[in-house]
């Protein structure tokens, strides 16, 4: 199976890895608070010690996985607006995106607000839009 790389390797991104590596997937992760990211990443590896692999890289350097998953962006707030939530994920998402150059396979974001964030990867990246919505009603804001 193909590798997967996943951007944001906080609670989000780690649990989209011990799925994937639950289906057999070997994972390149990045995210800027390193030290935690490779604390999960020993996790995992003791979660799967004969199977698939994950190991820590830039995402520069993730041009041969098939897919790449974008969890990486701050949480909302109980105070924050969509709206300033937007602005604080979009610079994320834009130095992402920015350093994936020319990345041809499959881009699955999940940062919030996912919508709007969706409508800019797609533009940056010259891509068609698809967007699945999971309605989270338990959340309380």
């Amino acid at each position: 199976m193909g590798k997967i790389g996943i951007i944001g390797f906080g609670r989000i991104g780690s649990a989209v890895a011990y799925t994937l590596m639950g289906m057999g997937h070997s994972i390149l992760a990045y995210d800027v608070r390193e030290e935690y990211a490779r604390a999960s990443m020993s996790d995992l590896g003791h979660a799967f010690p004969n199977g698939p692999r994950v190991d820590f890289t830039l995402p520069s350097d993730m041009g041969l996985c098939s897919v790449i998953c974008i969890t990486a962006g701050r949480p909302r707030t109980p105070e924050q607006s969509r709206a300033e939530l937007f602005g604080l994920n979009l610079g994320i998402v834009n130095e992402i995106i920015g350093s994936l150059g020319d990345f041809e396979g499959t881009i699955v974001n999940v940062t919030n607000p996912v919508d709007a964030i969706n409508a800019v990867v797609a533009r940056r990246m010259g891509r068609e839009l698809s967007l699945i919505h999971i309605s989270e009603p338990t959340r309380p804001y």
